[in-house]
């Protein structure tokens, strides 16, 4: 088995040279910072010496990283109408028991 190490020529396009006709699997060894390291190969051949390869990890886009950390979605608000309906039945069932125990204090 035998590694090479991906140069990059632009933004987003890398060469490795020296590989001769055969087939050959891509593995990603490090990730770049603040992002998950991909753990998938990419099996691929060179039918002839020389000849360009394109990968990708999505079809017509090329490789997507996946940030360690993703951002928020903004204007998404889902959580907060979740923490509101929390926050109303919260409120009920305590108006609930403190109004039991208000007439229970009053009957003694």
């Amino acid at each position: 088995m035998s590694f090479g190490k991906l140069t990059e020529t632009e933004v987003g396009k890398y060469q490795l040279s020296g590989l001769k006709a055969g087939k050959y699997f891509l593995l990603e060894r490090t990730a770049p910072q603040g992002y998950v390291r991909d753990i998938r190969f990419y099996p691929f051949e060179i039918s002839e010496e020389n000849e360009d390869v394109i990968l990708e990890n999505k079809s017509g886009v090329g490789f997507l990283n996946t940030p360690i950390n993703p951002s928020p979605k903004t204007g998404d608000n889902t959580n907060i109408s979740v923490l509101i309906l929390i926050m109303i039945f919260s409120a009920s069932l305590f108006l609930i028991v403190a109004g039991g125990l208000k007439k229970e204090y009053e009957n003694r």
